[in-house]
Protein backbone atom coordinates (compact mmCIF):
# COMPACT_ATOMS: atom_id res chain seq x y z
CA UNK A 1 0.00 0.00 0.00
CA UNK A 2 1.35 3.42 -0.98
CA UNK A 3 1.07 6.29 1.40
CA UNK A 4 1.52 9.98 0.77
CA UNK A 5 4.84 11.32 1.97
CA UNK A 6 4.73 14.98 3.03
CA UNK A 7 7.48 17.28 1.74
CA UNK A 8 8.37 14.81 -0.98
CA UNK A 9 8.08 14.75 -4.74
CA UNK A 10 6.47 11.80 -6.47
CA UNK A 11 7.55 10.95 -10.02
CA UNK A 12 6.09 8.24 -12.22
CA UNK A 13 8.31 6.53 -14.74
CA UNK A 14 7.32 3.44 -16.73
CA UNK A 15 4.53 2.51 -14.34
CA UNK A 16 6.63 2.89 -11.21
CA UNK A 17 6.32 5.67 -8.66
CA UNK A 18 9.49 7.11 -7.19
CA UNK A 19 9.57 9.28 -4.09
CA UNK A 20 12.24 11.97 -3.75
CA UNK A 21 12.91 14.54 -1.10
CA UNK A 22 12.97 18.05 -2.54
CA UNK A 23 16.78 18.07 -2.45
CA UNK A 24 17.01 14.66 -4.14
CA UNK A 25 14.54 15.70 -6.81
CA UNK A 26 16.40 18.94 -7.53
CA UNK A 27 19.63 16.98 -7.90
CA UNK A 28 17.96 14.36 -10.10
CA UNK A 29 16.30 17.04 -12.26
CA UNK A 30 19.59 18.95 -12.73
CA UNK A 31 21.35 15.73 -13.74
CA UNK A 32 18.53 14.82 -16.15
CA UNK A 33 18.59 18.27 -17.80
CA UNK A 34 22.38 18.17 -18.08
CA UNK A 35 22.24 14.73 -19.69
CA UNK A 36 19.55 15.81 -22.15
CA UNK A 37 21.54 18.92 -23.12
CA UNK A 38 24.62 16.91 -23.98
CA UNK A 39 22.81 14.04 -25.70
CA UNK A 40 19.37 14.65 -27.23
CA UNK A 41 19.61 18.43 -27.71
CA UNK A 42 23.15 18.31 -29.09
CA UNK A 43 22.29 15.42 -31.45
CA UNK A 44 19.17 17.23 -32.68
CA UNK A 45 21.18 20.41 -33.26
CA UNK A 46 23.87 18.59 -35.22
CA UNK A 47 21.31 16.80 -37.37
CA UNK A 48 19.25 19.86 -38.21
CA UNK A 49 22.40 21.91 -38.91
CA UNK A 50 23.64 19.19 -41.30
CA UNK A 51 20.23 18.98 -42.99
CA UNK A 52 20.10 22.76 -43.46
CA UNK A 53 23.64 22.91 -44.89
CA UNK A 54 22.94 20.06 -47.33
CA UNK A 55 19.59 21.49 -48.41
CA UNK A 56 21.05 24.97 -48.96
CA UNK A 57 24.00 23.53 -50.92
CA UNK A 58 21.82 21.42 -53.20
CA UNK A 59 19.31 24.24 -53.66
CA UNK A 60 22.10 26.63 -54.70
CA UNK A 61 23.61 23.99 -56.98
CA UNK A 62 20.22 23.35 -58.60
CA UNK A 63 19.77 27.08 -59.24
CA UNK A 64 23.26 27.40 -60.73
CA UNK A 65 23.20 24.18 -62.78
CA UNK A 66 19.53 24.30 -63.76
CA UNK A 67 19.84 22.18 -66.94
CA UNK A 68 21.61 19.34 -65.17
CA UNK A 69 19.21 19.73 -62.26
CA UNK A 70 16.22 19.41 -64.60
CA UNK A 71 17.56 16.18 -66.15
CA UNK A 72 18.43 14.75 -62.75
CA UNK A 73 15.03 15.54 -61.23
CA UNK A 74 13.25 14.20 -64.32
CA UNK A 75 15.02 10.86 -63.98
CA UNK A 76 15.32 10.47 -60.23
CA UNK A 77 15.43 12.16 -56.87
CA UNK A 78 14.03 15.59 -56.23
CA UNK A 79 15.09 18.04 -53.56
CA UNK A 80 12.47 17.96 -50.79
CA UNK A 81 10.55 21.10 -49.96
CA UNK A 82 12.26 23.59 -47.65
CA UNK A 83 9.24 23.29 -45.35
CA UNK A 84 10.58 19.88 -44.33
CA UNK A 85 13.80 21.50 -43.09
CA UNK A 86 11.89 24.32 -41.40
CA UNK A 87 9.66 21.88 -39.51
CA UNK A 88 12.79 20.11 -38.28
CA UNK A 89 14.23 23.43 -37.13
CA UNK A 90 11.00 24.22 -35.27
CA UNK A 91 11.04 20.80 -33.59
CA UNK A 92 14.64 21.37 -32.50
CA UNK A 93 13.79 24.79 -31.07
CA UNK A 94 10.84 23.31 -29.14
CA UNK A 95 13.08 20.61 -27.68
CA UNK A 96 15.85 23.08 -26.81
CA UNK A 97 13.42 25.50 -25.14
CA UNK A 98 11.79 22.74 -23.10
CA UNK A 99 15.09 21.25 -21.91
CA UNK A 100 16.63 24.62 -21.08
CA UNK A 101 13.56 25.51 -19.01
CA UNK A 102 14.44 22.60 -16.70
CA UNK A 103 10.76 21.87 -16.12
CA UNK A 104 9.97 18.21 -16.38
CA UNK A 105 6.38 18.81 -17.51
CA UNK A 106 7.57 20.91 -20.48
CA UNK A 107 10.17 18.32 -21.41
CA UNK A 108 7.60 15.53 -21.26
CA UNK A 109 5.19 17.48 -23.46
CA UNK A 110 7.64 17.90 -26.33
CA UNK A 111 7.08 15.45 -29.15
CA UNK A 112 10.02 16.71 -31.17
CA UNK A 113 12.00 13.49 -31.07
CA UNK A 114 9.18 11.01 -30.76
CA UNK A 115 7.13 12.34 -33.67
CA UNK A 116 10.04 12.86 -36.04
CA UNK A 117 10.63 10.00 -38.43
CA UNK A 118 13.72 9.54 -40.58
CA UNK A 119 13.38 10.67 -44.16
CA UNK A 120 14.32 8.01 -46.66
CA UNK A 121 13.64 8.98 -50.25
Amino acid sequence: MHSFTPNATHAKQRGRTYVFTKTEFASFNNEMVSTLKRTAVLAAQQRIDAARICWDSFHDLNKDQYVISWFTSAMGPKLPSESLIKSGEQAYEALKTAVHSGERSKINSVNAIQSTKPIQR
